[in-house]
């Protein structure tokens, strides 16, 4: 991606510390990087089905959106959703 491109964040459950502080890791990882942009937020509650159903759900209603990688605060449930969407496949982004 060479710090260019629009990112899918999901996070972790929210009101639990360890989601604020991986939320707060990603943010700073991107700072600096003005070409990162992140075009939709969603919970992923730390489960692969959750993140995967919500991904389905996002890139379904949002059809003209590129993606180009995604931030998954450890439930890896994205990607399998990207296939089925016929878009190109995200690379995982990591912090």
């Amino acid at each position: 991606m060479n710090y260019q491109g629009n990112l899918l964040e999901i996070t972790g459950v929210p009101g639990v510390a360890d989601a604020a502080t991986a939320t707060a890791a990603a943010a700073a990882a991107m700072q600096g990087h003005s070409g990162l942009k992140v075009v939709g937020n969603y919970t992923g509650e730390w489960t692969a089905s959750v993140a995967q159903q919500a991904t389905s759900q996002w890139l379904a209603s949002h059809p003209g959106v590129k993606v180009d990688g995604i931030i998954d605060e450890g439930a890896m449930g994205a990607r399998p959703a990207a296939v089925p969407s016929r878009r190109r496949r995200p690379s995982r982004a990591r912090r």
